[in-house]
C-alpha cells in the first residue's frame, strides 16, 4: 500500500486531508488494474500478489471512504 500511495501523489501535495483524498480516489479509479513493481527488485511484481477479489474490496472501501460525509465515517 505505501507504494500504491507514492504512486498516487507523485508530482504533487494538496495538504494532508486532499493527499488522503487522492489516495482514495486512485484506490477507486487506478488500482484495481495497477502494476506495482517493487523498486528494490524489478523482477518483484507486488501487485501479482493481489486477486481481482482483493483488489475489488480495496476498490469498494474507497468508493465508501469518498461517499462518506465525514471523517468520523472513514476513520473508525
Amino acid at each position: 500500500m505505501e507504494l500504491t500511495a507514492i504512486n498516487a501523489l507523485y508530482g504533487q501535495y494538496n495538504g494532508l486531508s486532499g493527499n488522503v483524498w487522492k489516495v482514495f480516489e486512485y484506490l477507486r479509479d487506478t488500482f484495481p488494474t495497477a502494476r506495482v513493481v517493487d523498486p528494490a527488485n524489478t523482477n518483484n511484481v507486488i501487485s501479482d500478489d493481489l486477486s481481482v477479489a482483493d483488489r475489488s474490496k480495496v476498490k469498494a472501501a474507497a468508493e465508501r471512504a469518498l461517499s462518506a460525509s465525514d471523517w468520523n465515517q472513514i476513520v473508525i
